[in-house]
């Protein structure tokens, strides 16, 4: 089958906000030129108020991450419920630390701080803007990388057959974390759940460090090929779902360019396909939860990578035909 959406694109001009973005882009012949690109990005639109740390905490917690050690205090235990399960498995025992992180409550707010400085403070029912921007602070900490040299931080998973890592998009629910658990546990290696760094140098998807989050009443993951779900730590969290954190190897070198992206969506009693979808509806989608540069560089070399990528829908059901499927896209026999 040939990619609808990888065919030559015609002179196409979308003017307007696309998911909190303010752009105007001409792609022709998969060359792009952006002529206006004014951003307010989606992690970066916490009220900028700047409330004082507190005194005491509810637990301080210490981790490491790649190199890196790191201390987070957590205010209360929403916070570390939320947050902590996806990073147990980095947790060690009290030490001097490089970087510090502070999350606390303040009125109808979580605020962020980070290593001394204030980063930024999200309505309550904003709080997957607080898990990016802190998941955006934990990969430039990890990395040792400044935010410039990073094209983007996309609300996504990525697998990797060794060659490439196609990232894995959705809405919240859709099944991204699950598909990623059962694809890991037919050969192929997980890198990022939920959070997918993306290098503005070689274009290449980077591993992050949080661990898979599979809904207590997703599809079941085998559990003869993931031992690690039968130990997994259950944790209460997004409005008293339990949750399983499931760590998986992660290897910050293994970094592999994306070419493909699967939208993905669990349908109980849906029927299985696969289609190639048009890159002007795809574009939307994985901007509306993620941070891409604002530079007038970055933004071009954005829409470039993006038009160059095949973009395809999954509705899945069954292990099978999401396994199945998945090796036809990285083998290209569509």
């Amino acid at each position: 089958m040939k990619n609808a959406s990888n065919e030559t694109m015609p002179w196409l001009k979308i003017k307007g906000y696309v998911s909190h973005i303010a752009v105007e882009i001409i792609l022709s012949d998969a060359k792009v030129k952006v002529t206006r690109w004014n951003a307010t990005l989606d992690f970066e639109k916490g009220m900028a108020i700047e409330p004082a740390v507190p005194d005491s905490f509810y637990r301080k917690v210490y981790y490491h991450f790649n190199t890196i050690f790191c201390c987070i205090n957590y205010g209360n235990i929403i916070l570390f419920d939320e947050l902590h399960g996806k990073f147990e498995h980095c947790q060690i025992h009290a030490r001097e630390c490089e970087h510090t992180v502070v999350l606390f409550a303040n009125g109808n707010y979580f605020v962020l701080w980070g290593d001394q400085d204030f980063c930024r403070a999200y309505k309550c029912e904003d709080f997957h803007f607080l898990q990016g921007k802190l998941s955006m602070f934990m990969i430039i900490m990890a990395c040792c990388r400044p935010k410039h040299e990073w094209l983007g931080f996309f609300h996504a998973s990525a697998v990797c057959d060794g060659r490439n890592s196609p990232m894995i998009l959705g809405n919240s629910g859709s099944g991204k974390s699950t598909a990623l658990a059962l694809l890991g546990s037919h050969g192929f290696t997980s890198i990022a759940d939920d959070f997918v760094p993306m290098d503005a140098v070689t274009g290449n998807v980077y591993p992050f460090m949080t661990a898979i989050s599979i809904k207590q009443k997703s599809i079941p993951v085998p559990s003869n090929r993931y031992i690690e779900l039968d130990e997994a730590t259950g944790y209460t969290m997004s409005f008293l779902e339990t949750v399983c954190c499931m760590p998986f190897y992660q290897d910050l070198d293994n970094h592999h360019t994306c070419s493909k992206l699967l939208f993905i969506d669990y349908k109980d009693d849906g029927r299985f396909h696969l289609i190639p979808i048009p890159k002007i509806e795809a574009f939307q989608q994985p901007v509306s939860d993620s941070w891409l540069s604002g530079q007038a560089r970055r933004a071009a070399q954005s829409i470039e990578w993006f038009a160059s990528t095949e973009t395809y829908q999954v509705v899945y059901n069954d292990v099978n035909g999401l396994v199945s499927s998945v090796k036809n896209v990285f083998n290209d026999e569509l």
